[in-house]
């Protein structure tokens, strides 16, 4: 069985290994841009915020990941560059300023101590607020703002790096879910905000390569078509929004004359005029500008009065925005279509069920009256009665147990396999030869056979994937092991936070709160650590033998296995 162990940190960064610890930050916010996608309704709900910060960072990971053997300068510039050049919407240059402000204080070292980044996060605050032309609270400035303060505070605390940037992601992850109270749209729609989420996942994934949880740093290219074509937008959409300039305008100017202070200042004044949303940011020779205009003609033909014009882009936000509340709106009456289509199912069934319990009495009446007459003329003679012997029921052994699995019939391509469990059965359904999950290879893929024979798990969006190294969050672990119970036990009260959750999630959750499986305030799409998942899975009567409960993330084929080995002697 694998363990979960806290890998004791260093004091020190160096170039080698913030390359990686950014690569997997990368990585994890690709994995998860869906779900930011679904949170995005700040400052318009066009449900893009994860895509754009995904092609944003990974513009920068491409550049980080080519260098062989990088320094701090190389490394910073590539950061910088990298991001500022493919930064994609509002939230993506913003992204790119954070991590230009932190790289500035990246020259001139050779590594990072938990000083040196509590200074880099403070530049990178700054920075952030100042290519912003109104800065807004209640959005990814105000995370940020909160990774710098607490980063401050430890900075005297402590010289651990490990232990410093897990209290700066808690803290971030505690201003995050207040973001909330803020902004009132946020609140209006039950979620936190996309970009300030975004953020915390790239520094998720950073922590996880820091602690060696992470270890797979390649970075593959992200067109925009592979994010557009698996992007849903299927999240906190607001049907009456009004969307006052409707198309999202971005463009870098080339320059080939001056553009200081004073040019900045004028040429953000007459964006101001146009639009909103307005993020200008100078590097060099190019100007990388995004604005939210009626009129992205006028930002084009001024911005050519400072140099020639490239990547530029103009997005229908209010076309896209209809399109995610039609989208929305039609998984919605699919969804309810299925529920009605299961409550006549199971009306129909009941209805049959209830006819042949009827017949058999009449039949069991009927029998006995006659055997009673029979009785009356003659006596017989009684055989003794033989009680059918008690069979076993079939139960799936863990997959990483070849020596307790026992072949009790083969049909086809089926194998099921019998192990005696006492007091009861855990589960009948052998694991079928085939799986759905095309990003399962070797042992996990034997592990995903098992899930989704049990029903456990259907992959992510049904779509043939299971993402196993995304971090397990608090409302699939929970779903998880609903499934593989079946439901049992009482529901219980409707969880504050249940609007943040998946709509397959809920009933789960409510199941969990009647069992008392989740002890405090129950936040669904937070990642769950190990100890939380080994409560749950102690509080359901098995046993996670072996493994040390730790506050460390778990991914979600690790919180599989935890589980599946946990229920198997």
């Amino acid at each position: 069985m694998a363990e979960w162990r806290k890998i004791v940190a260093t004091n020190t960064i160096d170039a080698a290994l913030l390359q990686k610890m950014f690569l997997a930050g990368a990585k994890n916010l690709e994995a998860k841009k869906e779900w930011i996608n679904d949170l995005n309704v700040f400052p318009v709900p066009d449900g893009d915020t994860g895509t754009n910060m995904t092609l944003t960072i990974m513009s920068a990971a491409k550049e980080v990941g080519a260098l062989a053997v990088p320094d701090m300068e190389t490394l910073a510039k590539a950061i910088a560059t990298g991001s500022l050049r493919g930064a994609r919407g509002n939230s993506g240059v913003i992204l790119s300023q954070l991590f230009r402000g932190f790289t500035k204080e990246m020259s001139g070292i050779d590594s990072l101590t938990v000083e040196d980044i509590a200074r880099a996060t403070q530049r990178a605050t700054e920075t952030a607020y100042k290519a912003v032309m109104k800065p807004k609270e209640g959005t990814i400035l105000t995370v940020a703002k909160g990774v710098s303060d607490k980063a401050a505070e430890v900075a005297e605390e402590t010289e651990d790096i490990e232990e410093a940037l897990l209290k700066i992601i808690e803290h971030a992850e505690l201003v995050l879910s207040k973001t909330p109270e803020m902004l009132p749209v946020l609140k209006e729609a039950g979620v936190v905000d996309s970009g300030g989420q975004g953020l915390v996942v790239v520094l998720r994934g950073m922590y996880d390569a820091l602690t060696g949880k992470v270890t797979d740093f390649k970075i593959e290219g992200v067109s925009k078509a592979k994010i557009a074509a698996t992007g849903k937008n299927t999240g906190a959409a607001i049907e009456n929004v009004d969307i006052k300039f409707g198309y999202c305008t971005e463009f870098i100017i080339m320059l080939d004359k001056e553009f200081d202070e004073k040019t900045e200042e004028s040429f953000k004044a007459f964006l101001s005029s146009i639009g909103d949303s307005i993020v200008c940011v100078a590097l060099d020779d190019i100007v990388k500008v995004h604005v939210h205009t009626n009129h992205p003609g006028q930002a084009f033909e001024k911005a050519l009065e400072y140099g020639q014009l490239t990547k530029m882009k103009v997005d229908n936000m209010r076309e896209e925005h209809n399109q995610k509340v039609i989208q929305q709106s039609e998984m919605e009456a699919a969804a309810k279509e299925e529920t009605e289509k299961k409550e006549e199912t199971e009306t129909k069934e009941e209805t049959v069920t209830e006819a042949k319990e009827e017949t058999a009495t009449e039949t069991k009446d009927e029998a006995a009256t006659e055997a009673k007459d029979e009785a009356v003329v003659t006596e017989e003679v009684k055989e003794p009665v033989v009680e059918e012997e008690t069979k076993t029921e079939p139960i799936v052994t863990s997959p990483n147990k070849e020596n307790d699995r026992v072949v009790v019939s083969e049909e086809g391509n089926k194998t099921t396999y019998s192990k005696v469990k006492e007091p009861k059965t855990i589960y009948n359904t052998a694991p079928s030869a085939e799986q759905p999950f095309t990003d399962l290879t070797g042992a996990n893929a034997d592990y995903g056979k098992a899930a989704y024979a049990l029903g456990m798990t259907w992959g992510v969006t049904k779509n043939g994937v299971f993402n196993p190294d995304a971090n397990l969050t608090v409302e699939d672990a929970v779903t998880f092991l609903y499934r593989l119970k079946g439901g049992e036990g009482k529901d219980g009260i409707i969880i504050a936070k249940m609007s943040e959750a998946n709509g397959y999630a809920q009933k789960p959750l409510t199941w969990a709160a009647g069992l008392g499986l989740c002890e405090g305030s129950v936040e669904p799409k937070a990642e769950i650590t190990v100890g939380q998942l080994v409560s749950m899975i102690d509080k359901l009567g098995y046993t996670a033998e072996g493994v040390v409960a730790t506050d460390n993330t778990i991914t979600r084929i690790d919180g599989l296995k935890l589980i599946l080995d946990s229920v198997i002697d």
